[in-house]
């Protein structure tokens, strides 16, 4: 049809009309695209705004604030709180020294300060921070059961190993508790092992000296 039939004169024309739905696809294409673009971009958008200025710098721009939010997760109390980079070293400054200020949520009251600041939501915070602290737990709290007289006893066992797990993830009042409790644990743990290297070499020398009394 576009040059067979109509003649050389009309191919350009229905050429032209060719050319120009491929345009208009391209432009659809691009509009699709630009689209997606936006969509992705939102998803990946933080939508947590700043505790104290309320602005999320990731999807608005301000000249009070920097984009990166930062999560206080501070170990000693359960916060997960987001602050803006501008807002943190104000917060810094107006504690005269204090090295940190009190977050300002309701209710919540934690300290804040750079240490604690953490760009990962709370979430992800605290599941790097469980996985610490099991690998340290069960390296001292291992226990077999045949190590206790019933199943009852071992599952006290497990529950009070869940129990440190959890307060050296999510901090609180027990935290220091735990600390101390694993401390001893280790502390107990490495005195056995010692006891147990010593009754094995004294157990070995005298393997060796009844293997030289029957020489």
């Amino acid at each position: 049809v576009c040059g067979a039939s109509r003649g050389a004169q009309s191919a350009p024309t229905c050429c032209g009309r060719g050319g120009g739905s491929s345009h208009k696809q391209a432009s659809i294409d691009a509009r699709n695209s630009a689209a997606l673009a936006r969509m992705d971009s939102d998803d990946s958008a933080d939508d947590d705004p700043c505790e104290m200025c309320g602005v999320d710098p990731t999807t608005r721009a301000s000249n009070l604030t920097k984009r990166t939010l930062m999560t206080n997760a501070p170990t000693g109390q359960r916060c997960g709180h987001r602050f803006c980079g501008a807002c943190v070293e104000r917060g810094s400054q107006a504690s005269k020294g204090q090295g940190s200020f009190p977050c300002p949520a309701l209710g919540c009251g934690a300290p804040v300060r750079r240490a604690t600041l953490d760009p990962r939501r709370l979430d992800a915070i605290e599941v790097a921070r469980d996985a610490s602290a099991r690998a340290r737990t069960l390296a001292v709290h291992n226990k077999p059961r045949d190590a206790f007289a019933t199943r009852r006893d071992y599952d006290d066992y497990l529950e009070e190993r869940e129990n440190v797990v959890h307060a050296l993830t999510y901090g609180g009042a027990g935290a220091d508790a735990a600390q101390k409790k694993l401390k001893e644990e280790a502390e107990r743990a490495a005195t056995d092992i010692a006891r147990q290297a010593a009754q094995e070499a004294d157990a070995a020398r005298r393997r060796a000296d009844a293997v030289d009394d029957d020489r």
